[in-house]
C-alpha cells in the first residue's frame, strides 16, 4: 500500500481539505479504511475518507446511522426499473397503524405489482437474538396489516442458518450479497462516502477468502476431547485474523505466577480508539483473557467459574471470553451473571454461530465486534 501521507495529499487534491462526513474544515483530518484490507487494490478515492476526530472516533465505533442506510436503500431501489412507488418512513394503517423503513411496488408481469414492506437494520454483524427480534418485530406488522410481502434487510452477510430463520419466517432476506448483486449497476450511479463502496468491494468476494477459509476449517473440526487441540489451534487463528491489530497477538497457554490457572489465550489491549479502548476503559479490559471449549454439549457453569477465576483487577483485568461450539446452560448463565453483578467480571460466550458471524462480517467489510457489542448489550439489558 502507499504511503499514508502521499494518500492524504491525493485526497485533499481531489476533494478538498474538509471531513468527509460533516464537512469541518481548519481541522486535522485523519484516514479512515472503507474497504477491507484484503482489498487493498482499490486506488485511494474509493478506499479511504478523510474525516475529523470525532467523526473517525463515530466510524470506527459505529458507522454509519441507520437512517443513511434506509436512505441509501430506497436510492437503489428507486433507480431500479423493477420498481415503483419507492417511499422511505411510509405510515402503514392496520389493526394498529405502523410505519416501514421503505414501501415499494414490484412491478410483476401484465401491469400487476406486489408490494414490497422492508424493514431495515444496519447491521455488520448479527447474533442470533438480534436476528429473532428483528422477526419478532416484522411478525407484528404482519399481524397488523398482512397485505405486502416483508423484507429483512442490513449491510451484513448472513449464514446460510440465518437466511433458513428468515425464510421459514416467510420474510425475505436481503443481506449484503443480494443488495451487491441486485441493485449493481444502481450502485454504481449511488455515491455514499461509506455504502457505495462497501456494496462495490462485495463483487471481489469469493469462497477463497481467508474468512470462509477459517470458516470452512473450523466446520470440519468435530465437538469433542478428541480434536480438542485442533479447535484451540484454529480459535487461535480466528482471533488473530478478527482482532489483531488492533489487539496485539494473542499468547498462548499463558500461566499465572502459582501455576495453577492456564489461560487458552491472552490478547493484549493497547487500542485508543474504538471499541475495544471503550471495553477497556469501562469494563477493566486491560487484557483479554480467552478460553477455546470443544466441548459437544453447552458449557457449564464449572467453566464460567474457571475463567471467573483468571479474572483479576490487578492482573489480567476483568473481561473474559468463552469460545465454544453450542453456548451456555442455564447454570452458566446464572454464574456468568452473579460474577457481573458480585464482582463486576464479565464474562462473554460466543458459540459457533458468533464465531461464523463475525468472519462473514470481517469478509464482507463489517464490523465482527459488533457481535460482542451486541452479547454485551444483551446480557445487561437482561439485568
Amino acid at each position: 500500500m502507499r504511503n499514508k501521507k502521499n494518500i492524504k495529499k491525493e485526497l485533499i487534491s481531489q476533494y478538498g481539505a474538509e471531513c468527509a462526513i460533516c464537512g469541518e474544515i481548519d481541522v486535522p483530518l485523519e484516514l479512515h479504511n472503507l474497504i477491507p484490507h484484503t482489498f487493498n487494490d482499490y486506488p485511494p478515492s474509493e478506499n479511504f475518507l478523510l474525516v475529523c476526530s470525532n467523526c473517525h472516533k463515530y466510524l470506527d465505533l459505529n458507522r454509519p446511522k441507520e437512517i443513511e442506510f434506509v436512505e441509501y436503500l430506497a436510492s437503489l431501489i428507486q433507480k431500479n426499473p423493477n420498481y415503483k412507488n419507492v417511499f422511505t418512513k411510509m405510515k402503514i394503517i392496520g389493526k394498529q397503524p405502523f410505519q416501514v423503513d421503505i414501501s415499494a411496488e414490484l412491478i410483476l408481469e401484465d401491469n400487476e405489482f406486489a408490494l414490497i414492506l422492508i424493514e431495515c437494520k444496519n447491521y455488520t454483524a448479527i447474533t442470533k437474538n438480534r436476528l429473532h427480534q428483528a422477526i419478532k418485530q416484522i411478525d407484528y406488522y404482519r399481524q397488523t396489516f398482512d397485505a405486502g410481502n416483508y423484507v429483512l434487510a442490513l449491510p451484513a452477510r448472513l449464514s446460510q442458518s440465518d437466511k433458513s430463520l428468515v425464510s421459514e419466517s416467510k420474510i425475505v432476506a436481503w443481506d449484503i450479497d443480494f443488495i451487491s448483486e441486485n441493485f449493481e449497476e444502481e450502485i454504481k450511479k449511488t455515491p455514499h462516502p461509506y455504502f457505495q463502496n462497501l456494496f462495490k468491494s462485495i463483487k471481489r468476494q469469493s469462497d477463497s477468502t481467508p474468512e470462509f477459509r477459517l470458516l470452512s476449517h473450523l466446520k470440519t473440526i468435530n465437538a469433542g476431547k478428541k480434536e480438542w487441540p485442533k479447535y484451540q489451534k484454529i480459535i487461535g487463528i480466528i482471533l488473530e485474523r478478527l482482532f489483531c491489530p488492533p489487539l496485539s497477538t494473542p499468547i498462548n497457554e499463558s500461566k499465572d505466577e502459582q501455576g495453577i490457572n492456564r489461560r487458552d489465550f491472552i490478547l493484549p489491549n493497547y487500542t485508543e480508539t474504538g471499541f475495544w479502548s471503550f471495553l477497556r476503559n469501562q469494563y477493566r479490559a486491560e487484557y483479554i483473557v480467552v478460553d477455546a471449549k470443544n466441548y459437544k454439549g453447552k458449557i457449564k457453569k464449572d467453566q464460567a467459574l474457571q475463567v471467573a477465576n483468571y479474572l483479576k483487577q490487578s492482573g489480567a483485568g476483568l473481561v473474559g471470553i468463552i469460545i465454544c461450539r453450542n453456548g451456555a446452560d442455564t447454570n452458566c448463565l446464572q454464574v456468568i451473571r452473579e460474577q457481573w453483578i458480585s464482582q463486576k467480571k464479565l464474562i462473554i460466550v460466543l458459540d459457533d454461530n458468533d464465531i461464523e458471524s463475525m468472519l462473514l462480517a470481517a469478509s464482507s467489510g463489517g464490523i465482527p465486534t459488533e457481535v460482542i457489542k451486541q452479547k454485551i448489550e444483551e446480557f445487561r439489558l437482561s439485568i
